[in-house]
């Protein structure tokens, strides 16, 4: 993967004919990821894109059973005392917040790149 890094970045500096276009197309594809885990090396968006064509409807269904297990819960828990769950709720905040610090410690670096090289609109509007 370096040696795609390597080879993009010295091709970027070609500005005419051919070698522009390819440059251009390079220079849009690559990731500005500092290490690219195996996953994401080997996944294979068209795989996924397929399957989620394909099960997009069973959304409907898990939020479906996901209201009715709330507003069931709150009225079977309407006349019983409250659990006390200040332990596993610190818990579960720790492993959010700690979830949350590494996405943000693996987009932040793309979303820089991307908006300082090719501005805001690119950033939300152009899929790679």
């Amino acid at each position: 993967m370096l040696e795609i890094a390597k080879n993009a970045t010295d091709a970027i500096g070609a500005t005419t004919g051919a070698a522009a276009t390819a440059t251009t197309m390079d220079h849009l594809m690559m990731p500005n990821y500092s290490y690219i885990f195996k996953f994401e090396d080997e996944f294979e968006h068209t795989d996924a894109k397929i399957w989620f064509n394909r099960y997009w409807t069973g959304c409907f269904y898990y939020v479906g059973i996901y209201m009715l297990v709330i507003f069931t819960g709150q009225q079977l828990m309407a006349n019983r005392p409250r659990y006390e769950l200040r332990g596993p709720l610190i818990c579960w905040n720790l492993m959010l917040a700690t979830f949350s610090v590494i996405g943000a410690c693996r987009t932040i670096p793309e979303l820089v790149y991307v908006t300082r090289h090719f501005g805001i609109y690119h950033s939300v509007c152009v899929p790679r």
